[in-house]
């Protein structure tokens, strides 16, 4: 993972963002249960804060942005370079947005048409490259394009194997469906994933729908804590770990850098650690104390609103003393 740079992007950086957010396009700051992202709406930069399936939206102003942009370049430089691949290959009209194709009419069209588009760009106004599986009739999706789906989890290609996993986590009309394949194949072709990115979206999609079947939820962070080794995700299952391997978590969490993302995991397992486990917390505030003065203040000013609401919790003294803030 990159470490949050100490310097801005350049001024040409910052107009390539604005005209992708302009063109529709959408930036996500990392994942899992609380993210941000970046959208333009109605004229307006928008930032989209999720927080465990709840959405808040509020204007972005343009320091604000250019400060998204610095902490986290990593994420904007990777959809500008993977638009401006995209228009090069494609004529500088709405003709570079493939057309949302038709529903398929067997097992084996469907998978080549998915195969073929899963590097995207996505049709025009979609926001990922397989959105347009969802505009599609149930019975064919579930018929046609699932067993294609299902097919692409373990096939050779890592862009349509990434985009498997994001179709299993949204496909909303078999749930149960999508939650039993990934579970198979996190157990029996983990070696497909071994690339930290994939790994990272397949422990999102599991954590995800892991919260459909809540009794499943420690056979999903087991699973998570043996694909990982002994690290752990930043994206996806970090508030799964903190409910149901609260002390595994503890012992692994010094292991997270100082990476954008990382830092993002850290406030996340802290606050469903208050959440879930108050008596574990200031374990954990004390496993992350060597990180920045900065970022330690940024947790126990997370922390705060919630200090003083459970009898359970620690006193917010309690938490600056773990946090070494003294």
């Amino acid at each position: 993972m990159d470490a949050v740079p100490s310097s801005v992007m350049t001024e040409s950086d910052f107009e390539d963002v604005m005209a992708a957010l302009r063109d529709g396009q959408h930036f996500q700051i990392g994942g899992g249960r609380i993210f941000p992202t970046y959208a333009m709406k109605n004229g307006q930069v928008t930032v989209i804060i999720s927080d465990d399936g709840h959405t808040e939206e509020r204007p972005c102003d343009e320091q604000e942005l250019r400060r998204a942009i610095a902490e986290a370049p990593h994420c904007f430089r990777s959809v500008i370079e993977w638009l401006t691949a995209q228009r090069r290959e494609r004529p500088a009209t709405h003709g570079q947005w493939p057309p949302t194709p038709s529903p398929p009419t067997s097992i084996e069209a469907a998978e080549t048409t998915l195969r073929e588009l899963a590097p995207g760009p996505p049709p025009f106004g979609d926001n990922d490259p397989w959105d347009f599986i969802h505009r599609w009739p149930d019975g064919v999706v579930a018929a046609v394009v699932w067993p294609a789906v299902s097919r692409l989890l373990e096939g050779d290609d890592a862009e349509a194997r990434e985009q498997a996993i994001w179709f299993a986590r949204t496909w909303k009309v078999e749930r149960r469906r999508s939650f039993d394949r990934l579970i198979e194949v996190a157990t029996q072709r983990a070696d497909l994933y071994r690339d930290a990115a994939q790994l990272e979206t397949l422990a999102l999609g599991l954590s995800a729908l892991s919260y459909d079947f809540p009794a499943e939820q420690p056979r999903v962070a087991a699973l998570i804590l043996t694909l990982f080794g002994d690290a752990l995700p930043c994206r996806g299952g970090v508030g799964v770990l903190a409910e149901h391997e609260p002390i595994e978590l503890i012992e692994r969490a010094p292991k997270w850098t100082d990476g954008y993302l990382e830092q993002i995991a850290v406030r996340e397992a802290v606050s469903a650690m208050a959440v879930y486990h108050p008596e574990h917390l200031l374990e954990l505030l004390g496993a992350v104390r060597s990180r920045s003065t900065e970022h330690r203040q940024e947790i126990l000013a997370e922390l705060e609103p919630r200090l003083g609401m459970s009898a359970g919790l620690p006193t917010q003294g309690e938490c600056r003393d773990a946090l070494g803030l003294g």
